[in-house]
């Protein structure tokens, strides 16, 4: 092996951490024209390709990309390279450990260690100094580091992200600090809202990875997202507007969330087997009956929850993709209101008579119309039981072959049984028909009574949906008029009934005089 002293040429590194790209002296740009400033002065000769340029990489690890281009090139070219030069020991590493390593290896190919901003040579006295440049480097690395940590924690304390934000938020400042806030450039939110909605469905990860996939659902770099990375995405709190780092969980108070926490953690307690998913999407907290019928101000369903606040929880019905003020609720008011629009959808009692006389009446005339079809329909039964005679004697006499005879009894038969499925459509006992009439009336006079009796949600929610097909708005004060609401066919009669030209028949001396 050569001498290193009639080596006459050179190799350089040069590293800068993210921060320290713009500080003075430490740009890349900077160390390398003092690096070969330096060969110049000493007669050094650096070779063009043994330039290795590393870019905010931490100097905590040997696993950097140009370092160990730096190790193999050095490797190879050891017959002629003497010299490494670094502007300062700690480009090679911050750890006493790695840098001792790095110099054993540098040592044994014959190449110096050679820094343009620190005097060491190659005595005692020399590498003591260059091993306490090693160990100051080390001990900043870690101060730095500890009140980087420290920093970090403080501001996880005040409900501050301050690491790279997850997907579908955004960095940015907040009073001056670093902190999130969610993406509203992209449906990226929209696209993750549906993913929880999914899940909590019912969907498995794997189904609903592939389908938001299919939708455009990517990562932060543009590609599709993962599965282990959506799967990740269901147990990051942050998403609820939760911070846990450092031992501590921290309800953020300057993060807007982005999946209600409530679908948060149900979600998340089927992911982790602490409840049982079921086969599809049910609704099933009696704490929320209007949940699933209930549209904000912008048409957006609604979803509630118990949010946290002074002296414990308060629940809501609220809009998860609208924000700001206006857009939560209290549930108490709303099913007042609610409780309100039942009684004013109701009849009154005296609607409801003239609506009973009124169905009675119809149900007269619809059936003096059908009675001569049933007339009609009775003579034919009683020409099907004569030909059956007939058919009989014709059999006993041997006209008929009994293969023929089973055929034409059995197509009489069929036509008698068609008869008298009609005939049990158009006609009804008068006095079962005014009890059913009787019971319906009731029953929309008194629907708020009904509603808040019933203690199944399944069959409560089912009764809301049918009083209101296609759900209720709710505009933060009321859910509008009667006009404006699309009510199912039995309370849409009261209007009939108060407007002119009501096709229903209401008899002389009963007048609707409904107030209200």
């Amino acid at each position: 092996m050569a001498n290193p002293q009639e080596k006459q040429k050179a190799i350089l590194y040069v590293r800068v951490s993210t921060k320290e790209q713009v500080e003075d002296g430490n740009s890349l740009a900077t160390q390398e024209r003092l690096c070969r400033d330096y060969a110049i002065r000493n007669e050094l000769v650096v070779i063009s390709e043994g330039v290795f340029i590393e870019q905010g990489e931490s100097a905590k690890t040997v696993d950097r990309t140009e370092l160990q281009k730096l190790l193999k090139f050095a490797m190879l070219h050891r017959e002629e390279v003497g010299s490494l030069i670094v502007y300062k020991i700690d480009r090679l590493s911050r750890e006493v450990r790695d840098y001792a390593d790095l110099k054993a290896y540098f040592d044994s190919l014959g190449i110096k260690i050679l820094s343009t901003s620190e005097s060491f040579d190659n005595t005692p006295f020399g590498r003591w100094i260059e091993h306490g440049l090693a160990n100051n480097a080390q001990f900043e690395n870690e101060t730095r580091a500890e009140r980087c940590k420290g920093g970090m924690i403080e501001s996880v304390r005040n409900g501050r992200w301050v690491w790279k934000a997850p997907l579908g938020f955004i960095n940015t400042r907040v009073d001056g600090k670093k902190n999130i806030k969610p993406d509203d450039q992209n449906n990226t939110q929209t696209l993750l809202r549906e993913a929880w909605e999914l899940v909590d469905s019912g969907y498995t990860i794997e189904s609903a990875h592939k389908m938001l996939k299919a939708k455009g659902l990517a990562n932060a770099k543009g590609k599709p997202i993962s599965l282990r990375s959506f799967y990740n995405l269901f147990r990051n709190p942050i998403y609820k507007a939760v911070i846990e780092a450092f031992g501590l969980t921290i309800a953020s108070q300057s993060i807007l969330p982005i999946i209600d926490s409530e679908l948060f953690d149900r979600v998340l307690d089927k992911l982790t087997g602490r409840q049982t998913v079921p086969s599809k999407y049910q609704k099933t907290n009696p704490l929320y009956p209007l949940r699933g019928i209930l549209y904000c101000a912008k048409g957006h369903r609604m979803t509630a929850s118990s949010p946290r606040g002074n002296g414990g929880r308060y629940p809501k019905y609220h809009c998860s993709r609208c924000r700001g003020i206006g857009t939560s609720h209290d549930k108490k008011l709303v099913e007042e209101r609610f409780v309100e629009l039942l009684n004013e959808v109701a009849y009154h009692p005296t609607m409801t008579e003239a609506l009973v006389v009124a169905i009675e009446e119809n149900w007269l005339l619809e059936q003096r119309g059908n009675a001569s079809e049933i007339a009609k329909q009775r003579r034919r039964l009683i020409a099907l039981d004569e030909d059956d005679i007939a058919i009989g004697l014709k059999n006993r006499s041997g006209v008929y072959q009994d293969d023929f005879t089973k055929k034409l009894l059995a197509t009489n038969n069929l036509e008698r049984t068609q008869i008298k499925l009609e005939l049990g459509r158009q006609t009804y006992p008068e006095q079962e028909v005014e009890k059913v009439i009787e019971f319906g009336a009731s029953s929309l006079q008194h629907i708020s009574t009904i509603w808040s009796d019933l203690d199944d949600l399944h069959v409560k929610q089912r009764f809301q949906k049918w009083l209101f097909p296609v759900g209720l708005q709710w505009n933060g004060e009321n859910f509008g008029t009667i006009e404006n609401i699309e009510l199912n066919l039995s309370l849409s009669l009261k209007k009939q009934l108060l407007s002119k030209n009501c096709t229903l028949v209401i008899p002389r001396g009963v007048e609707p005089r409904f107030a209200g």
